[in-house]
């Protein structure tokens, strides 16, 4: 049996004489970048939605928790609500339970899909997402044409281009809030001035744009 110093000596040799091959360990490793989080952005877009609501002048007709029945009619939330009105009468911002995974679902969707995924800072993830739930594709335009006014050259339409979320997480955030919430609230008051019977929205749009930092 070999004593303890001879033993270590021996392994020494073996592996000097038997290098070990490692897997090449890069210089520099690139971490990803930060991404905005849904579960904040999800927060702040249901506290403006609120639950039930059906107001005549609401150009989405039915709504539950910001989804509409005129633009999102296959949503299974409806047939949730419909079971739902069977048996109860609901009230103005009431709560329907079996609708809650509906509702994740549908914004998830809806964030991953359209590009929000990769946006970087949660205020302007906040504010922009929210434009988009709100106003649809002309959020879109409102987002472009705000990257256009600060220099960026990109069309003004309504859809979130690569270049779109490119820009957003170049672009100096507290400039583009300030140009990007004055020009919704310039979008909310000609809406208003072109529909009058909209006026009644208009106080809730407004509170929309206040930006909140995290």
């Amino acid at each position: 049996m070999l004593k303890w110093p001879f033993y270590c000596i021996f392994l020494l040799l073996v592996f000097s004489y038997y290098p070990i091959y490692q897997e090449e360990i890069p210089k520099s490793v690139k971490i990803p970048p930060k991404r905005a989080d849904f579960k904040q952005v999800l927060a702040y877009i249901l506290k403006r939605e609120g639950n039930y609501c059906f107001i005549p002048e609401d150009f989405g007709q039915e709504t539950y928790a910001g989804i509409t029945r005129r633009y999102s009619p296959n949503s299974p939330i409806w047939r949730v609500i419909d079971e739902y009105k069977k048996h109860h009468i609901i009230k103005w911002n009431d709560t329907i339970p079996g609708t809650k995974w509906y509702v994740n679902m549908h914004y998830v969707d809806l964030f991953v899909d359209n590009g929000f995924f990769d946006i970087e800072d949660q205020d302007i993830c906040n504010q922009t997402f929210d434009c988009f739930v709100n106003s649809n594709y002309k959020g879109f335009i409102i987002i472009n044409k705000t990257l256009s006014e600060m220099g960026y050259n990109i069309p003004i339409i309504g859809e979130m281009t690569p270049n779109t979320v490119k820009y957003l997480n170049k672009v100096d955030k507290w400039k583009f809030l300030a140009i990007f919430t004055s020009n919704r609230a310039q979008f909310y008051s000609e809406l208003v001035i072109k529909r009058p019977n909209q006026l009644i929205f208009l106080g809730n749009w407004m509170s929309r744009i206040k930006v909140q930092p995290k």
